[in-house]
């Protein structure tokens, strides 16, 4: 093997690394002309839920007002948990990100909250972005890159993402959730009774929302552990109990760089001829997948 597969590892890397600053850039340009609450948000998620107390388990947790923003001259306050924007339900952090940005500057929107255990309704004349913070508005997801273990999948299962289409093709509830494509025998996920055209929509106490919440969720699990999963089956919900392997990368590698576009480039060399710098490099990728998945995180977090 020569050093044309370790050139192809770096500059798909780099590539994750240039989408993401692309995207910041592209984001300036457009959020003069989008609208601005002037809050700091984060998603809402059980186990959050239960560290805030919080009523709900789902939404966009206020833990910032901006002074003199419309949020501010509303009456918005830290702690309240917004869960409806103009009729649009938000289950998330992101959907008030997008709910804000399509409003225009100068019009009124009504805002469905929960504080302390009690639904409130409040109208908020929405602002125009200062651009106060980077990100302000919205998050444009760098491409995740991953390192898959044990033929690219999950205990056996292989995953997509669902997109509206799909998501209405398989009756799935709220259209968010993670098709499994594919069990392979033998494996922890068709032990558990896992089937191909399974939607999966949580594990634990988490909601799936794409693989990479899979992933988290199974992240802090030990080998042997077994976590209940929550799938939409023609239709209808049913759960299973699925154990975990042990959580290490193992011989047989797939190396997948998800881009935009429903792009995707499949890198599987033999490993009688990888060369140790490319096995060095590939085996940095499930850290750099963390550090992005985490700078997501936080910039979910950001104003709004």
């Amino acid at each position: 093997m020569n050093s044309r597969f370790v050139i192809v590892a770096l500059l798909l890397f780099a590539s994750a690394l240039s989408y993401a600053e692309n995207g910041e850039k592209e984001m300036r340009m457009k959020s003069k002309k989008q609208g601005w609450l002037g809050v700091g948000i984060q998603d809402v998620t059980p186990k959050f839920a239960r560290e805030k107390e919080l009523k709900i388990k789902e939404g966009a947790y206020i833990n910032e007002i901006v002074e003199e923003s419309p949020a501010d001259s509303a009456g918005l306050k830290k702690g309240d948990v917004i869960v409806d924007f103009n009729s649009k339900k938000i289950e998330a952090a992101e959907d008030l990100t997008n709910a804000v940005r399509e409003t225009k500057p100068g019009t009124k929107a009504v805002i469905k909250l929960n504080r302390n255990g009690e639904n409130k309704t409040i109208s908020v004349n929405i602002g125009k972005n200062k651009m106060r913070m980077p990100f302000a508005v919205n998050v444009l997801h760098a491409p995740r890159v991953m390192m898959n273990m044990f033929g690219g999948d999950i205990e056996g299962m292989d995953l997509m993402d669902l997109n509206k289409q799909l998501a209405d093709y398989f009756d799935v509830p709220g259209g968010k959730g993670v098709l499994v494509k594919e069990v392979e025998k033998d494996e922890n996920a068709a032990t558990a009774g896992i089937k191909a055209g399974d939607v999966i929509t949580k594990v634990g106490d988490e909601t799936i929302k794409d693989i990479g919440d899979i992933r988290d969720a199974i992240a802090d699990l030990e080998e042997g552990n077994k976590v209940s999963v929550e799938l939409i089956r023609k239709g209808k919900k049913t759960s299973v109990s699925l154990e975990i392997s042990e959580n290490e990368v193992g011989d047989n590698m797939d190396w997948n760089e998800e881009m935009p576009g429903n792009f995707n480039f499949h890198f599987e060399p033999p490993m009688n001829m990888m060369h140790k710098e490319l096995q060095e490099k590939l085996k940095e990728l499930p850290q750099k997948q963390i550090e992005i998945r985490r700078l997501q995180s936080k910039l979910r977090s950001s104003e709004v």
